[in-house]
């Protein structure tokens, strides 16, 4: 399937089917690593340069998700990809729209110049999407521009669903976790007394009488967290203290796991101090 195609197939599910998805794209940032830094980022920049449209939206798309929707640069670039070679001017303003709202929460110096240059993006897009319907039905532009706040409300909604789908999965996924971990160290705790009724057993009778040395097994204090998809530090953090600025306790805690902020592995379990 085309990329036209899938754009087509997300426009139509936007309208029928948002209670199905989720996920609002979140204005704190949860990767260390700043955007122009990504590889990702750089990937999808060097296929755009060399015309490569659909394989660079892949990349920009991929790096939007994994950031949790803080990907101001690549928000504009899909958005400039969905309007001038897709022509799909719903999911550009969705994107520009994005853009703007991470500039105007920025510091940068040039964001008044650049958040009027999006704006006539979208004014362009909305434009676009006007011609897009029949006249016959839709003879006031007006009733095309209301048609385009329903579609991009919907929308919205679908995003918001999908964030709070992804987090209830999330959180079972811990309290599973948590579940079994406890289940394991009680089966420890009743096997121990039993083992060492065995030992004692087999020891000789003429043997001199001396204590028996139980075996020291270090256990990981604290919780456990099993790493996941589209994980970071700053998001763990903010999931088990509710403050992702302590990821770096995170970090400290588990440098044999996790040797740098950048290095997690998706189904490595770590320990939460």
């Amino acid at each position: 399937m085309t990329l036209r195609a899938k754009a087509s197939r997300l426009f139509f599910f936007t309208l029928v089917g948002f209670a199905f998805l989720a996920g609002c794209a979140q204005q704190d940032s949860l990767e260390i690593l700043q955007e122009d830094e990504d590889p990702i980022f750089r990937r999808a920049r060097d296929l755009y340069a060399r015309g490569m449209e659909n394989e660079a939206l892949e990349n920009f798309l991929k790096l939007i998700q994994r950031r949790n929707g803080n990907a101001p640069e690549s928000h504009l670039d899909a958005g400039n990809i969905y309007l001038k070679h897709l022509h799909d001017p719903v999911s550009a303003i969705y994107h520009f729209k994005h853009y703007e709202a991470l500039l105007r929460q920025s510091n940068r110096e040039d964001a008044d110049t650049r958040i009027e240059l999006v704006e006539e993006r979208i004014k362009s897009a909305k434009k676009e999407f006007a011609l897009t319907f029949d006249a016959k039905v839709y003879k006031d532009p007006l009733e095309r521009l209301k048609l385009l706040d329903t579609i991009e409300s919907l929308r919205t909604q679908n995003e918001l669903l999908k964030r709070q789908l992804t987090d209830a999965r999330t959180r079972r996924s811990d309290l599973a976790d948590s579940l079994l971990a406890s289940q394991t160290e009680a089966a420890a705790a009743r096997a121990e007394p039993v083992f060492a009724s065995r030992v004692e057993r087999a020891q000789p009778r003429t043997a001199p009488s001396r204590p028996v040395a139980q075996a020291s097994v270090q256990q990981d204090s604290g919780r456990r967290y099993t790493i996941k998809s589209g994980d970071s530090l700053y998001r763990i953090a903010s999931s088990v203290y509710g403050d992702g600025s302590r990821w770096k306790e995170i970090l400290d805690a588990n440098r044999d796991v996790i040797p740098n902020e950048g290095s997690l592995k998706v189904g490595a379990s770590i320990r939460i101090p």
